[in-house]
């Protein structure tokens, strides 16, 4: 059963993580979404790149070092996102 939760919730991140490859599309709405946030245009591109690159990682066996290193980061990304957007619409 554990592993079953923990695969199925690796598969959500993971999923998650995946969507980030929209950023290197260069669509008005991500573009416009960077630049309303006050963010780089550069930081889509890193993000559009290292946020599927976690998603491979995770869904990789083993690379347990990696793994954490993946689950920091998108955890990271996204406490910052969630600031982010809280403070843009105060």
């Amino acid at each position: 059963m554990t592993r079953y939760l923990y695969w199925g919730s690796t598969a959500l991140v993971a999923l998650a993580l995946l969507g980030s490859l929209s950023y290197l599309t260069g669509s008005e709405q991500v573009v416009s979404g960077f630049t309303k946030a006050g963010y780089p245009q550069h930081l889509r591109i890193v993000l559009g790149v290292a946020k599927p690159a976690a998603a491979i990682v995770l869904l990789l066996p083993g690379l347990p070092l990696l793994k954490e290193w993946a689950y920091a980061g998108a955890t990271f990304a996204w406490v910052m996102a969630s600031i982010s957007a809280y403070l843009s619409e105060t």
